[in-house]
């Protein structure tokens, strides 16, 4: 069970929180120094490969997947979330997110992701610089300064 208010149990995620923390997900793909660790990230192999079922009030409205592959020491990380909800026969929230990371001893070499809400499309994209890891959307470029040793 879930407990996001003092008294009140659920058995499934709110669409707010859910929403909140896909937002949560894409602030940190734009700020990632937000997200900076002092240790060595450690990938799970293609046998973590997960996909869950996303309920709003027990009915399901979508899917979430993470999948991991690996091939000449990169690792791939796909995440792919579809959600849809209808009222009567017609599309009441509609949302899509596709992302891939590619990783090399434990550092980010790449990201590439897609989301699309009720329509409209945002476009993230990263890479390593010297300066930094460079991130790309619609607020403009973005460079997070690298992690301190």
């Amino acid at each position: 069970m879930f407990q996001f208010c003092p008294g009140q149990e659920r058995t499934s995620i709110s669409r707010r929180a859910l929403l909140m923390g896909g937002f949560a997900g894409a602030v940190s793909c734009a700020f990632p120094r937000v997200a900076c660790g002092a240790t060595a990230i450690v990938l799970p192999t293609a046998a973590g490969n997960r996909r869950f079922s996303v309920l709003y009030k027990g009915d399901r409205i979508g899917t979430h997947t993470v999948s991991y592959s690996s091939a000449t020491g990169e690792t791939r990380v796909n995440t792919e979330i579809h959600l849809l909800v209808k009222v009567a026969f017609f599309t009441g929230f509609a949302f899509s997110h596709r992302s891939e990371e590619i990783w090399r001893a434990g550092r980010l070499m790449s990201l590439n992701s897609e989301t699309v809400e009720h329509g409209e499309t945002l476009h993230v994209e990263g890479a390593p610089m010297p300066q930094g890891f460079r991130v790309v959307s619609k607020g403009g470029p973005f460079i997070a300064p690298p992690p301190r040793p």
